[in-house]
């Protein structure tokens, strides 16, 4: 009985655990990493690997054909079909979209510009273009922690900025996204099979 439980709470935390990426551009540097609760794996850049020695590995034969063998004729897609795994597509994504939690938006951007005229209209543009987007924003994801700033420097000759995007969604949602898509997507695979029958039937009857 405590073995089945251990079990199950150690199955009930890997659910729960918030899994995503953290995307960064810091002090002019590019960095991405996983993110598995608090644990950080670097993806880029890459760590530089010493050489190894390649061995020489025996090709793999390649299967032939078999004698006799027939291919089944394949059910031509039809714009309808195309149609319903676009909106199985967009079902998911959208699912995805709204499980998915921004753990941390940071921006700091200094406008800057050969001459200080084109550095106070670029400050007021970029203003501008993030108050019109700020409320679309926050409405369609979740937003954690939000550190936005921005400043003009005139004797600043262009333009810098700072960027993170931390990202993170849990286990659970993903398998609940996984198997609804995975269903949706079933239920239109043997719809298609039956009709694909039904269709061969009827030809057979009248041939």
């Amino acid at each position: 009985m405590i073995a089945l439980i251990v079990i199950l709470t150690i199955l009930l935390l890997i659910l729960i655990l918030p899994v995503g990426a953290d995307v960064s551009y810091l002090d002019g540097a590019f960095a991405l990493k996983a993110k598995a609760g608090p644990l950080r794996i670097q993806i880029l850049p890459k760590k530089e690997k010493q050489p190894k020695e390649q061995k020489e590995k025996d090709k793999p034969k390649e299967k032939e054909p078999k004698a006799g063998a027939k291919e089944k004729p394949k059910q031509k897609m039809t714009l309808e079909d195309y149609l319903e795994l676009a909106k199985i597509g967009l079902g998911a994504l959208g699912r995805f979209r709204r499980s998915l939690s921004i753990d941390t938006f940071l921006l700091h951007v200094v406008s800057g510009a050969a001459d200080p005229y084109g550095a106070v209209m670029q400050y007021g543009y970029l203003n501008a273009g993030l108050s019109a987007l700020a409320p679309a924003f926050h409405r369609a994801f979740k937003v954690r922690r939000e550190d936005v700033r921005t400043a003009v420097d005139l004797e600043l000759g262009t333009t810098v900025f700072e960027a993170q995007l931390v990202l993170s969604i849990q286990i659970w949602e993903i398998f609940t996204i996984g198997f609804c898509a995975g269903f949706a997507f079933l239920r239109w695979y043997l719809r298609r099979k039956r009709e694909a029958k039904r269709q061969a039937k009827l030809t057979a009857q009248n041939a």
